[in-house]
């Protein structure tokens, strides 16, 4: 199924993945493939501490980036997901006008640190 927004939110691959993954997995290689024409090894993670999100997955890791390139996870009632990531870009380009923020036209501006309102 492809990714909308909502489908997929369950298992953030940078939040789940690599964040301590050896603090917090058991880790044991899977092998090397092949994904999306690029060669892999896939590690299999097992939480060391009970997780809300799976109680097993397997992470194929890219060789020349180390980025992901796909990932199975299974929860705790045996829903199993497949994911492949077929595009990435990493660092991209952020305008600068993609961090101003326009008060809208009628909003109500509360001051929390003086305890104010505008």
């Amino acid at each position: 199924m492809p990714y909308t927004g909502g489908n997929a939110s369950a298992v953030d691959p940078a939040e789940q993945f690599l964040n301590s993954p050896r603090a917090r997995f058991t880790v044991t290689s899977a092998g090397a493939a092949t994904v999306g024409g690029r060669a892999t090894h896939a590690v299999t993670l097992v939480p060391k501490r009970p997780n809300a999100n799976f109680t097993t997955a397997k992470v194929w890791i890219d060789d020349a980036d180390s980025s992901i390139r796909q990932f199975d996870v299974e929860n705790a009632s045996g829903l199993k997901r497949h994911v492949v990531i077929t595009s990435f870009t990493a660092n991209p380009a952020v305008s600068r006008s993609s961090f101003k923020f326009a008060v809208p036209k009628g909003a109500k501006i509360v001051d929390q640190a003086a305890g104010a309102t505008f």
